[in-house]
């Protein structure tokens, strides 16, 4: 969670344990936090969380922790299964926008839209797609219960 800089061996700057003292001094009512996926995959502790699965993923509390309003999931979200993808939807307080993954029922993973309303009336209007090539760039077997348009 706290960033590390490998080269000059100590701590960075950034990592997402520095995001929410940020997000509490720079964000106003009229600012979202929308993330827009890749966030199960690509460090050392979402291999980790990968490989030692939990009911509920780790990223899901952080990401609720930091009042994330909108979540769409990238093409690597689904690198470790949809397992592990679920365990991270199920626990996630904010939005989930996709208007292109669909699960073996039919049904979208999350909304295919939504709007928020903001303060001084402002409205806005937010969709969600995802990559349609992902069993290409990850192992087909793992998509079975999918469709993506």
């Amino acid at each position: 969670m706290l960033g590390v800089n490998y080269a000059q061996k100590r701590q960075a700057p950034d990592g997402t344990a520095r995001l929410k003292t940020f997000f509490n001094e720079m964000r106003s009512p009229h600012d979202l936090y929308i993330d827009t996926g890749d966030t199960l995959q690509g460090n050392a502790l979402a291999y980790y969380c990968a490989k030692h699965p939990a009911s509920v993923h780790p990223f899901s509390p952080v990401m609720n922790a930091l009042e994330c309003d909108a979540w769409t999931p990238g093409n690597h979200d689904f690198n470790f299964g949809l397992d592990l993808l679920k365990s991270f939807t199920e626990s996630f307080n904010g939005e989930i926008i996709n208007a292109n993954i669909e699960d073996a029922d039919g049904l979208f993973m999350g909304k295919n839209s939504h709007i928020f309303h903001l303060p001084g009336g402002l409205t806005l209007g937010i969709i969600g797609l995802t990559t349609h090539y992902i069993p290409k760039l990850g192992k087909s077997r793992q998509y079975p219960r999918i469709g993506l348009s």
